[in-house]
């Protein structure tokens, strides 16, 4: 079985993101059944998953994963206070114009069962917020919220083309539970937005990769 979250994960390596720093909580449940799959289907899991104890060390590694390996890393928090735990490391790679991908999920949206991943304990009502991205959006270069399996494709790889233009710097992904818990055929793995990279944005006039010289 796969989910929004199984091509999300797909997605991340596709664009060539190796390393994903996270810190779990109950709006990931989609993801760790996928990574279990992989392991069990493949032996291990498309992206390196490094858990980290507290938000901030897991953005914190990525900014210096990034930084050291020349490529964007990505991050992977838990709702509104996840993203509120990134606190002074989200301030460091804007400023440090540092490639990081940040992924929270958030509060499901229904309340009685009525879709996989609805809400059942109390907390999801004190997690949710009205504009959960405004947390971090002054620091961000691109925020967008996931709201179906069909777009993984395409937002992830603008996410990915403005944090990798200059200027440099993070991006932040949201979605919610029940959003990341739909079911997906493997076909949607290969739609063509997922059969080649959109490239970063090149600060010329005309990009050399754009242009023909005639010899």
């Amino acid at each position: 079985m796969y989910t929004t979250s199984s091509l999300f994960l797909h997605t991340l390596a596709q664009v060539g993101i190796t390393h994903a720093f996270v810190n779990w909580g109950s709006d990931h449940p989609a993801f760790l059944e996928d990574l279990e799959r992989q392991r069990v289907d493949h032996g291990d899991t498309v992206v390196e998953i490094i858990t980290c104890p507290n938000e901030m060390v897991a953005m914190s590694a990525a900014q210096a994963f990034a930084q050291v390996a020349g490529r964007p890393a990505a991050v992977i928090v838990h709702v509104d206070v996840g993203t509120q735990a990134l606190a002074g490391a989200v301030h460091n790679a804007c400023r440090g114009k540092v490639p990081v991908l940040v992924f929270a999920g958030a509060s499901p949206f229904t309340v009685d069962g009525e879709l996989k991943g609805s809400r059942n304990e109390w907390i999801h009502w004190n997690q949710d917020v009205p504009d959960q991205p405004a947390i971090v959006r002054q620091y961000m270069r691109f925020t967008a919220q996931i709201n179906a399996p069909e777009n993984v494709p395409q937002l992830v790889r603008r996410a990915i083309q403005i944090a990798t233009s200059e200027p440099k710097g993070p991006v932040y992904l949201w979605a919610r539970r029940e959003v990341m818990e739909v079911e997906v055929d493997e076909a949607l793995f290969n739609t063509p937005a997922s059969l080649y990279r959109w490239p970063s944005i090149e600060p010329t006039g005309l990009s050399p990769s754009g242009t023909y010289h005639k010899p």
